[in-house]
């Protein structure tokens, strides 16, 4: 559901909504990102819960983990299209990552801390798909900057 007040969240909620294939195609490309990602696998978790105590942290990391499978922790980026001025239809492509995003890496690092397996992030939008498989030194790094950030805010409190 769109935000009431924020007017390009309403024109992206009833573009999708409209006879142009924009969601259907996303959705397409979501599962095959999903098949690539989670190949081999006979049983895939949707939006499992977990909760991790990370050192020094005083209260408890909680979420929910898109998909865990066959020794696979997937976590599923849609990127849809945003409003645009400068477009025929008004809207432009929100176009696919070259690389993964930092807060996106975290998110699945801290599934894979808290699940165990291998670590995948898979982006998709309208036009395609990409997924990438994360190493465990770059998913350990990411939650040593998670529980530094996290360190940071909790002192300020």
């Amino acid at each position: 559901m769109p935000i009431p007040h924020v007017e390009a969240d309403g024109q992206v909620h009833d573009f999708l909504l409209s006879d142009n294939e924009a969601l259907e195609n996303t959705m397409e490309h979501a599962v095959a990102g999903i098949r690539e990602a989670f190949v081999g696998a006979n049983t895939v978790n949707a939006e499992e819960y977990f909760e991790i105590d990370l050192p020094g942290i005083e209260i408890p990391t909680v979420g929910y983990c898109d998909g865990r499978g066959g020794g696979i922790i997937g976590e599923l980026k849609t990127k849809w299209d945003r409003v645009s001025r400068n477009s025929k239809s008004g809207f432009a492509v929100n176009s696919l990552p070259s690389k993964p995003e930092r807060s996106d890496v975290q998110q699945a690092a801290l599934y894979r801390l808290a699940f165990g397996g291998d670590a995948k992030l898979i982006y998709c939008n309208r036009l395609g798909y990409r997924v990438f498989a994360l190493d465990a030194s770059v998913c350990d790094q990411a939650v040593t900057d998670f529980v530094y950030a996290l360190t940071k805010s909790q002192n300020l409190f």
